[in-house]
């Protein structure tokens, strides 16, 4: 309610990444009425089953790349779920997924850097935000992570009554892309719309983040128009107008410009009733 208030709306827009995207769906399912609609990205749906999938990935990649230290590392803490120190395993598996692509499309270092310039750059971060981010990442794992080991979206929530959006990297290991399909295949919303990001694994929203953009602009921006008065459309065109241009801001490395062409195309690869799969393309393809 408070943020309704301070931004002059009568709905949100609530997107959710990675295992953020948890509770931003069991939020959307118990309080519909507060929300336009939903947008996951990296969508995560049975943790347990990811967690395992992530695994055999990245122990597949290992020994297809000859990695014998990754390879040793993997099979001597063993497949999930973790026993132990389950913090310190995670942690490895993830290094080791990272080097081979399943975190940033095509990367060998993952999203640590990546992160890191757009805790510096973002002007929505204060020091002490930059400082805490890791403590927070850290403190949350420790305390949430067994119980979001047992979570089951397939279960909990096989219904939204708000429009859903998923956002996924065709390369995403880190939270799979197949489980979020299927996920994506198997919910029952007003309507639906699987979009794909074919340079991206984990965080299509940073790898690939002018498309990332267009598509919020394209797509999910007129489903939140809807309906709304016309004081709370011309807020919510302001809002996201801010927003992008934050978002886009947050990198070291400025954008070029695109081509003077309008929207970017989206081709629509499957369709039936209300469910869409669509994959995100540049002005050339």
């Amino acid at each position: 309610m408070y943020l309704l208030a301070k931004f002059h709306q009568e709905r949100l827009v609530l997107a959710g990444h990675s295992w953020g995207s948890v509770i931003a769906a069991l939020t959307v399912a118990r309080y519909p009425e507060l929300y336009s609609c939903y947008v996951g990205i990296g969508q995560a749906a049975r943790m347990g089953e990811a967690e395992e999938a992530s695994y055999r990935w990245t122990l597949e990649q290992a020994r297809k790349h000859g990695g014998r230290r990754a390879v040793a590392a993997l099979v001597k803490m063993g497949p999930p779920p973790y026993q132990g120190d389950f913090r310190k395993k995670i942690v490895t598996e993830r290094r080791y997924l990272a080097r081979f692509g399943g975190e940033i499309h095509a990367s060998r270092t993952g999203a640590f850097g990546l992160v890191v310039r757009n805790l510096l750059f973002s002007r929505e971060y204060t020091l002490a935000d930059r400082v805490n981010y890791f403590r927070g990442i850290l403190g949350s794992m420790r305390l949430l992570w067994p119980e979001l080991s047992r979570v089951d979206l397939f279960e909990s929530v096989p219904e939204l009554k708000v429009p859903v959006f998923f956002m996924e990297g065709r390369s995403d290991w880190e939270s799979p892309y197949e489980i979020a399909e299927r996920y994506f295949d198997a919910i029952k919303a007003p309507s639906k719309e699987l979009i794909w990001f074919d340079q991206s694994a984990h965080l299509p929203n940073s790898e690939e983040r002018d498309l990332f953009n267009q598509v919020m602009v394209a797509k999910v921006l007129p489903v939140a128009c809807r309906g709304l008065s016309a004081r709370s459309w011309r807020a919510h065109r302001k809002l996201s107008g801010q927003i992008i241009v934050s978002h886009m801001c947050a990198t070291a490395e400025p954008s070029k410009p695109e081509p003077s062409v309008g929207w970017r195309k989206f081709r629509p690869t499957t369709s039936s009733n209300s469910s869409t799969s669509t994959a995100a393309s540049g002005p050339n393809e």
